[in-house]
């Protein structure tokens, strides 16, 4: 089971997961939805991440709607909170056209980079 956010925090939170990953503040129905499992402990904040680049929304708009190169630099912003060097960008561009961007997303989110800078319940930074 992942933490149990307290209810007063969990409405920054979900603000701040959304302000990092789709780039706007969360819609009333998004901010229920994800507090609820936050505030349960049910799925931690990699998680709710997670599905959340699942979504229709963040594929359009982030994966889809992009070039393969720029999908792959908003990936190192979104989900280790910097800027992509040239030689990640390459590298990742060729996982990206092999095994798709999903496999991209997975592999940034699983990397030690991640797991040391933002655990299980970090939200990465915004990228000035």
């Amino acid at each position: 089971m992942a933490k149990k956010w307290d209810v007063s925090a969990v409405t920054d939170l979900v603000a701040r997961i959304y302000d990092q990953i789709q780039e706007r503040e969360p819609d009333e129905n998004g901010q229920l939805y994800w507090s609820g499992f936050l505030t349960s402990g049910e799925l931690s904040v990699k998680q709710v991440i997670h599905y959340i680049t699942e979504s229709d929304e963040y594929k359009g708009r982030f994966i889809t709607g992009l070039p393969i190169d720029q999908a792959v630099e908003k990936s190192y912003e979104h989900f280790l909170g910097r800027k992509a060097n040239e030689a990640d960008i390459n590298h990742y561009v060729e996982v990206a056209k092999k095994n798709g961007m999903p496999t991209v997303i997975a592999a940034l989110m699983g990397s030690q980079e991640y797991q040391q800078n933002f655990g299980e319940d970090g939200v990465p930074p915004k990228v000035q």
